[in-house]
């Protein structure tokens, strides 16, 4: 399945994406800071992707720019309930284009059309204004908390 606005699509994430460039982009200072998992080397990556690929609970897409990988789309929750939308522009020559709030909103439609989601969550680190920006332009609504920032959405 592939979605797509026309200039962004999501298309299904698999192991062989797990390569040079995606574990690059986990090298990236701006990028390295603000993610949870950061695998070191191929093996890492693979194992991660294959891990997701095989949870029930995980969505995971490739996001591209016409032709070119430029990121990944992650959607973890229940069938029917509330999902967490995680979303990495990793290619550096990819941002400040609007592919995030793109992406969001792809990743969005995807949850309440084809999931049936009740509400989008994601969670953003207080010092990432560029992605708490980019859930705001797709829509969500922000809160704060001393940990982190909450975005939501609901249909």
């Amino acid at each position: 399945m592939i979605l797509t606005d026309g200039k962004v699509s999501l298309r299904p994430f698999t192991e062989r994406h797990a390569d040079r460039r995606y574990l690059g982009w986990f090298r990236n200072p701006a990028i390295r800071r603000f993610i949870t998992h950061r695998p070191n080397t191929i093996a890492e990556a693979r194992a991660y992707v294959t891990a997701k690929l095989l949870d029930h609970g995980c969505r995971f897409f490739s996001i591209y720019l016409g032709k070119k990988r430029v990121g990944t789309l992650k959607l973890d929750g229940e069938v029917g309930r509330t999902w967490w939308l995680g979303l990495m522009v990793g290619e550096p020559s990819a941002r400040g284009q609007g592919i995030g709030p793109r992406a969001i909103w792809l990743g969005c439609c995807y949850a309440f059309d084809v999931l049936k989601a009740e509400k989008v969550l994601a969670g953003i680190d207080h010092a990432n204004k560029a992605s708490g920006r980019a859930f705001q332009k797709a829509g969500f609504n922000i809160a704060t908390d001393p940990d982190r920032m909450v975005a939501w959405k609901v249909p």
